[in-house]
């Protein structure tokens, strides 16, 4: 007589029938539903490529690839660029691989700064050039906040009167505030306190006169 033996089958783990997908054990972490929407509405109407009737170019995923794998390069060169470099030369490639990809990455940050709604650059106005260009310009209120950041001791009093700025009734003193107070530089609202007062003596004095 022969006997069989008979093995208990496997227990196979089979996700419930339903219509929904399993919920992704992230999801609650990154909040994937509002990501996704929100990236929905940038993709299909904030930032749509075609949201003015007219295609624009979008960000060169082949340039991009190539900005990345120069900075990694020039982060390790030896191990991502080339194994036989040596102290005589590592400077050179390393140097030449940033020159290439700062270059790559500020050509493609003005390509997608073309989908980015002017809220979303404070500080700047969209300007129409010649040819259907499109440029970024600083208004007034930043690019005296710029100067007064990259300047040494421009807050003071004494450098603010050698500017002599001029026509600043043109300067919207709310939105100079507004802006110093985001980038959050005690230098820069110290600056900015100093002339909306410079401007109130200014025009207190044309009152006089």
């Amino acid at each position: 007589m022969t006997s069989t033996s008979t093995s208990s089958p496997r227990s196979v783990f089979r996700w419930p029938m339903s219509d929904n997908p399993p919920e992704s054990p992230s999801g609650g972490r990154w909040q994937l539903d509002r990501i996704v929407a929100e990236l929905r509405l940038s993709r299909e109407e904030t930032h749509s490529i075609r949201r003015d009737g007219e295609a624009r170019r979008a960000p060169s995923r082949e340039a991009l690839q190539a900005i990345l794998d120069g900075l990694t390069e020039a982060l390790f060169p030896r191990h991502y660029g080339q194994f036989d470099l040596d102290g005589e030369n590592i400077d050179y490639f390393v140097g030449n691989r940033l020159s290439i990809a700062l270059d790559g990455l500020c050509d493609q940050i003005h390509r997608g700064a073309r989908f980015v709604g002017d809220e979303l650059i404070p500080g700047y106005r969209r300007m129409l050039l010649t040819g259907g260009q499109e440029a970024l310009v600083a208004t007034p209120e930043k690019a005296l906040l710029d100067l007064i950041y990259l300047t040494p001791d421009a807050e003071t009093p004494e450098y603010l009167q050698e500017l002599r700025l001029q026509h600043m009734d043109r300067l919207d003193l709310g939105e100079l505030l507004r802006q110093a107070e985001d980038m959050g530089k005690p230098k820069l609202l110290r600056a900015a306190e100093r002339i909306v007062r410079l401007a109130e003596t200014e025009a207190e004095e044309y009152k006089t006169l």
